[in-house]
């Protein structure tokens, strides 16, 4: 995530897939281990208000600032604490979107 100055903040990762209308997992873009450079499963959700995906692929778009966690639990039967960001529509729309091609 970074910030370009103001209120705008710029989440990246991969949409994996939709949880539900307007809320879809993500994976972190480069999140990686310091030791071995593998690519780490740190996942989120990304809540929209405006932006559809319609499949997997990455993804840069404008959140708010304030998020709020959500315990969850994953596919392996794990429980994990996910942060959730919410789409900022007060900008004017600034996202890109690349579908993964298999």
């Amino acid at each position: 995530m970074r910030g370009s100055g103001g209120q705008e903040r710029i989440l990246q990762g991969t949409i994996i897939a939709q949880v539900e209308r307007g809320l879809y997992e993500f994976a972190y873009a480069g999140a990686r281990d310091s030791l071995t450079g593998e690519q780490l499963p740190h996942h989120g959700l990304v809540r929209t208000r405006k932006t559809v995906f319609s499949s997997p692929g990455e993804f840069q778009l404008c959140v708010l600032k304030k998020m709020v966690t959500k315990r969850i639990k994953t596919t392996r039967g794990l429980e994990e604490t996910w942060e959730v960001y919410t789409e900022d529509v007060r900008n004017k729309p600034s996202y890109y979107f690349e579908p993964n091609r298999q």
